[in-house]
């Protein structure tokens, strides 16, 4: 699936994270390649040599730990900005974002500032998953519970069968009613007020926070607000940094990517269907039609033809 279109900073932003795991890609290669280079030739070495060669090749096993793990993040966060690009909607097009506000002190490094960021996110984001399932209020499961009562009546009310064959009364039933079913036929406000109790008792065994849905909805917003001005935030950070400190602080493979890009999805304007100009038919010269000619088909395609040619007829008849 092709990328949606890039603003020229983001298209910069996205072949410099390629560049950057290739980068690093290759320096694994190149170590990897130097220490099998090595432990090859220790067989002709002196014990001095073999034990200068060992320290070296310790060296760079150190050195190949930390540009595998470096390589993995670079890898992971090419890959997750590659899927979520191939994931925009084609209703949908991406712009510029606004520059974040900045929430940095005075005296705070750049490091110090990405970390306590990044804690930042990580506390919302555990915020996030308790507001996601923070359990409904008994409002809003009292309609659902009648709902869901009334279901089964209709349940069992479909499989009953009754007919009167030769003056005697025959009942029968499509498939073996559930207990439910007949339990909420019999007596529907008592299994509604039952199950409205053991509800109740399972919200409280839970322990969960309870939020209506309104303020569960409107929480989630205001946290989305929040991670989304941090993050852009931290990558303004990262960008700065490497600019004015020569300080490479890596990007977290899970950071967002529309952030790290620097944009926004916003609707893609929808160009204006076309208007028919043509102007309308002749109102006055159609009602000297005759009505015998007036002759219409399902598609109105007939009827368009013989009118046509009726006042074409009588035109002629006027000249």
């Amino acid at each position: 699936m092709p990328f949606p279109r890039l603003p020229e900073q983001a298209t910069a932003k996205l072949a410099e994270i390629a560049d950057a795991a290739f980068e690093i890609e290759t320096r694994v290669r190149a170590t990897v390649g130097r220490i099998r280079d090595i432990r090859a030739t220790t067989a002709t070495l002196t014990p001095e040599q073999v034990s200068a060669a060992r320290d070296e090749i310790d060296r760079l096993d150190r050195k190949l730990a930390l540009d595998q793990a470096a390589s993995r993040v670079a890898t992971d966060l090419a890959s997750a900005v590659s899927r979520w690009l191939a994931h925009v909607p084609s209703t949908m097009e991406l712009v510029p974002a606004a520059d974040p506000p900045s929430t940095r002190s005075a005296g705070e490094t750049s490091r110090q500032a990405v970390d306590r960021l990044r804690a930042h996110v990580a506390a919302l984001s555990l915020r996030r998953r308790a507001v996601v399932a923070a359990l409904p209020t008994p409002d809003e499961t009292q309609p659902l519970i009648a709902a869901y009562v009334e279901q089964k009546v209709r349940e069992f009310r479909d499989r009953a069968r009754i007919d009167f064959p030769d003056g005697a009364t025959r009942i029968t039933f499509e498939g073996e009613p559930k207990a439910l079913e007949v339990a909420a036929w019999l007596n529907g406000d008592a299994l509604t007020r039952r199950l409205r109790e053991a509800v109740d008792q399972a919200r409280l065994a839970v322990g969960r926070e309870i939020m209506p849905r309104a303020d569960r909805e409107a929480a989630l917003a205001d946290i989305d607000r929040q991670t989304a001005a941090a993050e852009r935030e931290e990558e303004a950070i990262i960008v700065e940094a490497r600019r004015t400190d020569s300080a490479v602080i890596e990007r977290r493979a899970d950071a967002s990517p529309a952030a790290i890009l620097g944009v926004e999805m916003v609707p893609r304007a929808v160009a204006p269907e076309p208007v028919d100009d043509t102007p309308p038919p002749d109102r006055a010269e159609i009602r000297d039609v005759p009505p015998q000619a007036r002759v219409v088909s399902d598609d109105g395609a007939l009827d368009v033809a013989v009118g046509t040619a009726a006042v074409q007829r009588t035109r002629a008849r006027r000249k």
